[in-house]
């Protein structure tokens, strides 16, 4: 959000310094080298090195076989340093950083939006240090009340509120030049010169806020201008303070937020190296290494091996597997991951919440459409053809079943609700309509849908939810590839989805299009790290069988590749910027 200037007849030529112009410039040239030459934290996000340190062995030495791996001499297995973990966990922060302003709009959010943060879910943890946190705010606050209320009044927390209001306000300004407003800030806000009035009982607080909030105004954005006016219509002087204290938070929230908008092209235009270096600066201070993505192949290309053993004769020889189908496949196992008893890939650490909303949506997608395809073929096509109901009946399903509740253990419970549901709604529908409507609701209807919907209860089981569920993944690959391939992201929207999805269109395309963004990009900027993986798992001998076709499917591992295990990585690339 752009700050604007000063409506300041007298300051004009000064405050043209501080434009937003002078701040988008000064933001960009202050975090492009903050990103690409100084490692800095951001404060109070999490560090996913900690994810990272779950693996037991170390693959640091077969990392070594590409340019952005690190050293073939494995780290020492003696305890880290505490500067050496400030390092790795500086790395981490900053490439997740990075990672989530060149993936997704990142914001960062207003402390007193409320309703959002009420949808999002919160953990024991979080909530004892809400607690906390209310707690101790509101023992300041009433401590500040008390002194307020103090003959003659006590100022010692009002001069801790002044000093923290000084530096936010100074840190809303340009940090490279001296203007008018820093030193009307400074000098308007001068502690001693305050103390010296306290001490002889002429500091006007009200007229110290009222000095405040006009440097507010003339320093926030457009859209903050209703905010900080509201400020003048309290009369507590304590919650005056307090609303000061709230808006000034909101203003550097502003300034941080514009500041990342700023950056964010230059951002996507870098990620790509910039990640991948910072993966290997990463790997290489931890002694675990990638044991985790390890095992995640291994476990495919086991699978991979028993299909093609369960589909073929013993005389015949299996073919053997491709990198690129590997790895492609491998993606699809984290659609079924359990995030709860196994430690996530490291090399998809951090779009790990992402692919959880991809699996949890990818579920109820099928779910609903399983309820839907099954509800409305037990009734015929009397009522399948009845749009208006369908679609009524298509939007209940989506308010009812959430993603959370589609576990083993929430599903027979749910399951039967919803039945009760179905045939709610097909009872009231038909209700005066023609014979052949109304004759959907026969009892022998509503026990074959009852059995019907209580068999979803066992998803992998089910054969309506299986082919469905394999139309879906295909669906998915299908997009995936297209996107690989062409840098346009309008061409998804011309390939047909799959039968038994056709009502739900436009939700199955843009998860075929998140997922696609994730695994393309993943494939772009950590291509390098799978190839000495890829070639343990799949084995050297085995390797060597292969023809020249199944040899061009690794990914390189030049030092100036950004190709791969996609088809075309300047492709993927701009697919997951667009």
């Amino acid at each position: 959000m752009e700050p604007r200037k000063s409506t300041e007849t007298k300051d004009v030529n000064d405050n043209n310094e501080s434009s937003a112009n002078d701040r988008s410039n000064s933001a960009k040239r202050e975090h492009s080298n903050s990103l690409t030459t100084t490692d800095k934290s951001l404060s109070g996000n999490p560090t996913p090195s900690q994810n990272i340190q779950k693996g037991n062995t170390s693959h640091a030495s077969e990392a070594a076989e590409v340019a952005y791996s690190p050293s073939r001499s494995p780290p020492s297995k003696k305890t880290t340093s505490m500067v050496e973990s400030a390092e790795v966990n500086i790395a981490a922060t900053n490439m997740a950083l990075a990672h989530e302003i060149a993936l997704s709009d990142f914001k960062l959010q207003d402390p007193n939006e409320e309703k959002k943060a009420e949808q999002q879910p919160t953990t024991p943890e979080g909530k004892i240090y809400k607690v906390i946190q209310e707690t101790m705010h509101r023992a300041f606050w009433d401590s500040v009340k008390n002194d307020m209320d103090h003959e003659p009044p006590v100022f010692d927390h009002i001069f801790l509120l002044i000093k923290e209001i000084k530096e936010i306000l100074l840190s809303l300004l340009p940090a490279n030049r001296i203007t008018s407003l820093h030193t009307k800030i400074n000098e308007g806000l001068d502690l001693d010169l305050l103390r010296q009035q306290a001490d002889h009982d002429s500091l006007d607080v009200w007229k110290l806020s009222s000095f405040v909030i006009d440097l507010m105004a003339s320093i926030c954005a457009p859209a903050r201008d209703e905010e900080v006016n509201n400020l003048r219509s309290i009369k507590d002087v304590v919650d005056l303070f307090k609303g000061i204290y709230r808006v000034l938070n909101l203003l550097k929230r502003d300034m941080a937020n514009f500041a990342i908008t700023s950056i964010r092209p230059h951002v996507q235009q870098q990620h790509v190296e910039y990640e991948r270096t910072k993966f290997a600066q990463l790997l290489s201070g931890l002694p675990n290494g990638l044991e985790n993505t390890e095992n995640w192949l291994n476990e495919v290309r086991k699978e991979i091996q028993m299909e093609q053993k369960e589909s073929t004769s013993a005389s015949t020889t299996s073919t053997p597997i491709s990198p690129l189908a590997l790895l492609k496949k491998s993606y699809f196992k984290l659609l079924d991951w359990n995030h709860k008893t196994r430690p996530f890939p490291e090399t998809v650490f951090m779009d790990e919440h992402r692919f959880m909303i991809i699996q949890s949506e990818f579920k109820r997608i099928l779910l609903i459409s399983s309820i839907l395809l099954t509800s409305l073929t037990n009734f015929g096509a009397a009522l399948s053809s009845q749009q208006v109901f369908t679609t009524k009946l298509k939007e209940d399903l989506l308010i009812l079943i959430t993603p959370d509740q589609i576990s083993e253990d929430n599903l027979p419970e749910l399951l039967s609700s919803i039945f009760e549901h179905v045939w709610d709604s097909v009872s009231k529908f038909v209700e005066g309509k023609s014979t052949a409507l109304v004759a959907c609701i026969a009892p022998i209807n509503k026990e074959n849908l009852k059995t019907k919907i209580e068999n979803l209860s066992k998803l992998r089981e089910n054969p309506v939810y299986s082919i469905l569920e394999k139309r879906g993944r295909g669906y998915l690959h299908t997009v995936a590839e297209h996107l690989a391939k062409n840098k346009s992201s309008s061409g998804p929207q011309e390939i047909p989805v799959p039968a038994g999805f056709q009502m739900f269109q436009e939700e199955i395309l843009s998860l075929a299009i998140s997922y696609a963004k994730l695994v393309n990009l993943n494939q772009l900027v950590y291509g390098p790290f799978y190839v000495p993986l890829l070639k343990k798992v799949l084995d050297i001998k085995e390797k060597a069988n292969t023809n020249e076709n199944t040899k061009s499917d690794t990914p390189k591992t030049g030092p100036s590749e950004t190709t791969s295990p996609t088809q075309t990585a300047d492709s993927g690339q701009s697919s997951t910027t667009s």
